[in-house]
């Protein structure tokens, strides 16, 4: 786990909806949609936050081991980032 802050893209496109997020990168030509716990990390990254701090969050609100929480946080970040959603 890292101490880099991650923060949306403010180009990303996004809109809250009743079972998740449905965000779309700046030149994208799908938009995703996010849903549990992917939405909550969205909310979250309204305001930058670090790797660790998202990750204690999440562990608060969703039951699991915490070393699964840390690896899919990461791996989650990643897939937004290779999407042009977030910046590290």
């Amino acid at each position: 786990m890292t101490d880099d802050r991650i923060t949306r893209d403010p180009a990303a496109r996004w809109r809250f909806c009743a079972d998740g997020v449905v965000v779309m990168a700046a030149g994208a030509a799908e938009p995703i949609f996010l849903a549990a716990p992917g939405d909550v990390i969205w909310r979250l990254l309204e305001t930058s936050g670090t790797v660790a701090e998202l990750v204690d969050e999440l562990r608060s609100q969703f039951a699991g081991d915490p070393g699964t929480i840390d690896g899919d946080v990461e791996a989650f970040l990643a897939q937004l980032a290779a999407a042009g959603l977030v910046d590290r």
